[in-house]
């Protein structure tokens, strides 16, 4: 294995992004290596002109909920580590900016986790780890839960290599 010194570990606050702060605190608690929160941040869209709130106003309240939230998620990463972690939050499409980030950043590591979509809804909503997965400049680690017939395409697949 190789000796990471520098994690990043994107979230976007979801169960998978769970998975994967529990992953890259695990291997940071390995390795030695420091821990890096990445968070992207996708504007909510233009609202309607009927809605009470102006989109400036509506826009600093979710960038003021984000930051409450990673501040949080930063916290508990350092509860289980038991040191310092670094959060960082950026704007725009989740995939692009975190290759954009890892670029200029040179993480050993990204961590992230997967929804584990499939199908149509997979290709309509397309996949930041499989993105991330493509284009990132260093080793991707992909966090997802396990379904519960996993174990039988794992048996089914292991199987075929015997």
């Amino acid at each position: 294995m190789s000796e990471w010194k520098k994690i990043c570990c994107a979230v976007d606050f979801s169960d998978p992004s769970r998975l994967a702060l529990e992953e890259a605190v695990e291997q940071a608690r390995r390795t030695g290596a420091e821990v890096t929160l990445l968070h992207v941040h996708v504007p909510p869209p233009p609202q309607p002109s009927d809605v009470i709130a102006s989109p400036a106003e509506i826009a600093l309240m979710a960038a003021d909920e984000m930051e409450r939230s990673l501040a949080g998620w930063r916290e508990d990463a350092e509860q289980r580590l038991g040191r310092s972690v670094s959060a960082t939050a950026v704007v725009g499409d989740p995939a692009s900016e975190i290759v954009r980030w890892a670029e200029g950043h040179g993480p050993d590591l990204l961590v992230l986790g997967t929804h584990g979509r499939r199908g149509l809804r997979r290709f309509v909503l397309g996949s930041v780890a499989e993105r991330v997965l493509r284009e990132a400049p260093c080793p991707v680690l992909v966090a997802r839960a396990r379904r519960r017939d996993d174990a039988r395409e794992v048996a089914a697949e292991a199987a075929q290599h015997t």
